[in-house]
């Protein structure tokens, strides 16, 4: 990937061999690695992030379509928010696969458009009456903390979604009925 991403660098009369040698890479650890996710990952978005002319279409949309069916294998649920953007871009969905960088981790990852939650809600207590992590609210995840005279809840969202903050509010009050508001 990161060979991909240096591609602009590369003098304009060497690119495309850059390029096909990079696909080539691709080819060689796919075919070697199989189904493991973070591999058919990188080489759908790369692929997908390429122009027509290096005809990867479809290659990129197999692999992304595979990362889909090996989705619990993800190091994260955010990592599926990059194959779903791929995917609706390469189907004409959405803005062109080439137009916006690859986010190669979900913590790095922007919401380019409105989404709904790819990964089942999830609500952990971390330190029992103290810290909760929150997660599968669209893609934004939260660590709520109980002040230490347990009269507030502060709430640190990791990422961009803020719709979703009330939604992970009640469902943490559900969970924990005892929190103060």
């Amino acid at each position: 990937m990161l060979r991909a991403q240096a591609a602009a660098e590369v003098s304009l009369f060497s690119r495309i061999q850059w390029v096909r040698q990079t696909v080539a890479m691709l080819d060689e650890r796919s075919s070697f690695h199989g189904e493991i996710f973070v591999v058919r990952w990188i080489s759908g978005v790369v692929r997908a992030h390429l122009p027509a002319f290096f005809g990867q279409h479809s290659s990129a949309v197999e692999d992304l379509q595979c990362g889909l069916e090996h989705a619990g294998t993800a190091p994260h649920p955010g990592w599926l928010h990059e194959v779903h953007y791929r995917l609706d871009a390469l189907r004409g969905g959405g803005e062109k696969a080439t137009d916006t960088p690859i986010t190669p981790s979900p913590r790095m990852a922007r919401i380019r458009r409105p989404v709904t939650a790819f990964s089942a809600r999830r609500i952990a207590e971390v330190v029992p009456g103290r810290v909760f992590a929150l997660s599968g609210f669209e893609f934004t995840e939260y660590t709520s903390f109980v002040s230490d005279d347990g009269r507030e809840l502060i709430g640190i969202r990791r990422r961009h979604a803020p719709d979703s903050a009330r939604s992970a509010y009640e469902a943490l009050r559900a969970a924990y009925p005892a929190l103060r508001r």
